[in-house]
């Protein structure tokens, strides 16, 4: 026996949609978290760099942990302290300064595009500590970093995806447009220096110029004094 038109219609419309399969498989194997990790000396801080378009939202996780002589491992250490500074470089502005514990995490939305210095150290105080930390840290960018689910939600793993995906969408739209921005400085700064390039070669060849005809008519007057012409 074949199937109806109307068990066809019915298998069809349970059959899962490829484009929100595809969707699924692109937010899993997406990934919007960087981690790593260091190692710090008493009071001197690690630095590194990110470069964030305006308004995207940052979020770092660190977890600190401290050399143990007598275990000869790595141990967490609840009185240990971790200073977190971030600046912006071009306008020198502070974004974030706080002392967190040894284990934590902070949040911070760029308010200008551009290089962004986030500096990580140890407050713990003493002449003659020399401990040795480890910092584990992971930095999560984009609109995910600030966005936390309700517990009381209830939402599907697939709602999740694509909510995750919705974010991740403007979070591409904002790396392009600042992408664009970039491109633009820089083909006006290139134009720029054309027109100086420019500018500079007319002036050398006036100058140029200039010097040729006073050095002929210098000869010449030479010439005519000493009736050689």
């Amino acid at each position: 026996m074949r199937p109806s038109s109307s068990s066809r219609a019915n298998l069809r419309r349970h059959q899962p949609s490829w484009a929100l399969v595809v969707l699924i498989l692109v937010a899993c194997l997406a990934h919007s978290a960087r981690a790593l990790h260091f190692y710090l000396e008493d009071n001197k801080e690690k630095c590194f760099m990110e470069v964030l378009p305006q308004d995207t939202a940052v979020m770092g996780v660190y977890r600190a942990e401290e050399w143990s002589a007598p275990t000869q491992q790595y141990i967490e250490n609840l009185s240990l302290g971790i200073q977190i500074n971030v600046e912006h470089v071009e306008t020198q502005s502070v974004t974030v300064s706080k002392k967190g514990p040894s284990f934590g995490k902070f949040l911070f939305t760029a308010a200008h595009s551009g290089d962004h210095k986030i500096c990580l150290s140890t407050n713990t105080s003493g002449w003659f500590n020399t401990s040795k930390v480890r910092l584990h840290l992971d930095i999560i960018i984009g609109d995910a970093a600030g966005t936390e689910v309700d517990p009381s939600e209830r939402i599907s793993d697939i709602q999740f995806r694509i909510r995750d995906l919705i974010h991740r969408a403007v979070d591409i739209r904002r790396e392009q447009q600042y992408q664009r921005e970039q491109e633009r400085e820089f083909r006006e700064f290139t134009d720029l220096v054309n027109r100086r390039v420019v500018l500079w070669s007319i002036v050398q060849m006036i100058v140029l110029g200039l010097a040729c005809a006073w050095q002929l008519r210098h000869l010449r007057s030479f010439f005519m004094a000493k009736k050689l012409v």
